[in-house]
């Protein structure tokens, strides 16, 4: 993220998080033209100190839901649906090499779509990308390596090719979001939180949530601790 905001010109100011990871004095935070909020882990973040923020400074306010594909907020809506752009990444929830969404308001869709580019794979290169995944796996002193030597060649390739067209994602995708139970899935996730949070009780260990909010489908277990207890380890293996 910093290399890219840097090729673009875009200078980055970060912003304070308390323990619960809100933002802390959010309104002494330095004047951006765009700031983003992010729904930690599947839970939704309170975007009201956020919105005042761009109510003052003019900014964009962008959500970032990487972890937050099958969450909703505390109303039962969809995540972005009070920002300008909010963020998706479903290959953090689909068994898919990459796969991403842009949720762009109405007050933003006209410009974006006149103005935007996106880039898509072919299923071809989507087998290729899981081929070099496996052998990176197999292979770490290679894959050490072939970044060196690759990772820079690439960058370089992507800069050159141009991309003016809004293509479809590549089949793969589509598949896969198709053929997803999102209730089996959330069901899952909802099942595996609670195993962790009854682990969590016999431990230690400080969890950021104690409740799981009806509308929330969790992307991981979250907690604080100085030490990780054996049995949470044994138990996740």
């Amino acid at each position: 993220m910093p290399e890219i905001c840097e090729r673009i010109n875009f200078k980055v100011h970060w912003y304070r998080l308390n323990k619960e990871l809100r933002p802390v004095n959010l309104s002494e935070t330095h004047a951006c033209r765009a700031i983003l909020a992010i729904h930690y882990f599947g839970f939704p973040q309170n975007l009201r100190p956020f919105k005042k923020y761009c109510e003052n400074t003019g900014a964009i306010l962008i959500e970032d839901a990487a972890h937050s594909f099958l969450s909703r907020d505390e109303n039962g809506k969809e995540l972005g649906h009070e920002s300008d752009f909010c963020l998706f990444s479903f290959r953090k929830t689909l068994f898919i090499p990459n796969g991403a969404g842009l949720k762009v308001s109405k007050k933003w869709k006209t410009k974006v779509l006149q103005n935007s580019f996106l880039k898509t794979d072919s299923p071809a290169s989507n087998k290729i990308w899981i081929m070099k995944k496996a052998l990176i796996n197999n292979l770490p002193e290679f894959a050490a390596r072939l970044r060196k030597y690759v990772r820079p060649m690439s960058k370089r390739i992507s800069e050159l090719i141009p991309h003016n067209k809004i293509k479809p994602p590549f089949k793969g995708f589509l598949k896969a979001l198709s053929e997803l139970n999102t209730k089996k899935e959330i069901r899952r996730r909802k099942m595996a939180w609670e195993k962790f949070r009854c682990i969590s009780e016999k431990t230690k260990i400080i969890p950021l949530h104690k409740n799981l909010p009806f509308n929330v489908s969790p992307a991981g277990y979250v907690f604080r601790t100085k030490n990780v207890p054996k049995k949470i380890i044994i138990e996740a293996d």
